[in-house]
């Protein structure tokens, strides 16, 4: 497997990017005690994110040749737009600033969408911080979904609402105000189930300070709440110590 080193992705990326990486090394000495390298790879030569269809990038941590490193998994290293790199590796930023994250052990696709749906705006705020401003990513994937659910038919399945729910109220918290009133047109007469749901979340969210760390996390609990999920089949995901436990296990 092919990986690029941390050297080289400082070399090609731009000044966003290395205030982003030195922020997380000083942040891995403070909470876990020990550095973790960032390396680059191709998601297509990861047997777990091959199959995936359209443009896929993630980031999780490895143990590779014995030592603790977190692997930016993208789509395309040469030209990939530098913003996804901070994107990425900023979630991971938010992880060791504290922030926590859910899993559904019932549907992992429902997690994912809420713990970025609570995530975002915060790494929004610490991308913009850094000099990267994502907002013509934000809108575009937000006129993607337009585009999407104006063709498309409410499903009557209630996982998929939910679903669709969760990922539009992360644009509708986010996306730009025309782009907000477009989106409410394109599910006012095709989706009123999800636009109704969309709406209860976007509401509660005033209510939140989503850069407090405990009030985040207690908005993720609430929204849990809302969509009628059982509470008990959500496991707190701890980040901090899933990478000390990987770096305990080098170290066997």
């Amino acid at each position: 497997m092919n990986l690029f080193k941390e050297k080289t992705l400082i070399e090609q990326s731009d000044e966003p990017v290395r205030k982003m990486l030195k922020t997380w090394h000083e942040l891995c000495i403070q909470k876990v005690s020990f550095d973790i390298e960032v390396l680059v790879g191709n998601r297509k030569d990861n047997k777990d994110l091959s199959h995936f269809r359209g443009e896929l990038n993630t980031a999780y941590p490895h143990l590779i040749e014995n030592e603790v490193r977190l692997v930016l998994w993208l789509d395309s290293f040469s030209n990939v737009d530098r913003r996804i790199i901070t994107h990425e590796l900023g979630h991971w930023v938010l992880n060791l600033k504290g922030y926590r994250s859910l899993i559904y052990k019932d549907d992992r696709n429902l997690d994912i969408f809420l713990n970025s749906l609570c995530s975002h705006p915060q790494l929004y705020s610490l991308q913009k911080s850094l000099g990267h401003n994502p907002q013509d990513i934000i809108d575009d994937r937000a006129k993607s979904n337009i585009d999407v659910f104006k063709k498309d038919k409410e499903p009557t399945n209630k996982t998929l609402i939910i679903k669709n729910a969760l990922i539009l109220a992360d644009d509708f918290i986010n996306c730009s105000e025309n782009v907000k009133k477009n989106l409410t047109v394109a599910l006012f007469y095709n989706h009123q189930s999800t636009l109704k749901l969309v709406n209860k979340i976007v509401k509660l969210k005033q209510y939140y300070d989503l850069t407090h760390v405990s009030k985040n996390f207690n908005f993720m609990k609430k929204i849990i709440q809302i969509i009628n999920l059982d509470i008990g089949k959500w496991l707190e995901n701890d980040n901090i110590k899933e990478l000390k436990e990987l770096y305990n296990k080098s170290k066997a």
